[in-house]
């Protein structure tokens, strides 16, 4: 295995941060929540077969999924603020 200067760094950054496991652990979290949500949610291009694309209609659904997992807010004031950011 090789070690480059860069890998070099990144250690010594992460050294100087301190443990920095919790916020990659949350960045993981979001991750796979944003991942499920356009799993969910994307359908097949009409234009470029074996592309997945999230139409306006379906990223307002994927969009109100993830306020509901992430933020675990389902209510009438969160749903009209994304209606609004979706017009």
């Amino acid at each position: 295995m090789t070690v480059t200067k860069g890998d070099i760094q990144d250690a010594e950054l992460r050294i100087l941060q301190g443990n920095s496991m919790a916020e990659s652990s949350q960045k993981s979290y979001d991750d796979d929540l944003y991942n499920n949500a356009i799993d969910l949610h994307a359908t097949d291009s009409k234009t470029d077969k074996g592309t997945r694309i999230l139409t306006k209609e379906n990223a307002l659904e994927a969009c109100t999924d993830l306020f509901e997992k992430k933020d675990d807010t389902n209510t009438p004031e969160s749903q009209e603020k994304l209606k609004k950011k979706f017009n």
